[in-house]
């Protein structure tokens, strides 16, 4: 295999695929034996997909899913600490275009949700008042 075909091979994969696929059929035109059986192959392979294709894609899937909920649960402390803190849970007063608080959102902004407080951020303060 020369230099430019791999080259074009990692480039273009479908280009590739396609040339290659023309060049076959121009060979098997004058071979009706060899024509059959390049269709019963093409029939073949668009019926059964490549069974690591489709571990790819349920491996690739269930990733996704993970960093969904994953996303989920970080908003969620997101929004609960930004709570506790009285800050903008969307940029924490870091972004002059944010729509909810136009980056005045820093801890304090809001008046503190009191249990939330009292839950999350005084256990951290009483621990490093007592040092």
């Amino acid at each position: 295999m020369t230099p430019e075909l791999m080259q074009a091979m990692a480039s273009d994969p479908d280009a590739m695929r396609e040339m290659l696929d023309k060049a076959l059929a121009e060979r098997v035109a004058g071979n009706p034996q060899l024509a059959m059986m390049m269709q019963l192959f093409n029939q073949q392979q668009a019926a059964a997909p490549a069974p690591e294709r489709n571990v790819r894609k349920e491996r690739l899937r269930a990733r996704v899913q993970e960093m969904r909920d994953e996303l989920r649960i970080l908003r969620r402390r997101n929004e609960l600490l930004a709570a506790a803190l009285g800050a903008c849970e969307l940029c924490w007063g870091d972004d002059p275009e944010c729509e909810e608080c136009g980056g005045h959102g820093r801890p304090g902004w809001e008046e503190p949700d009191r249990a939330l407080y009292r839950e999350l951020v005084s256990p951290v303060v009483e621990r490093s008042t007592n040092k």
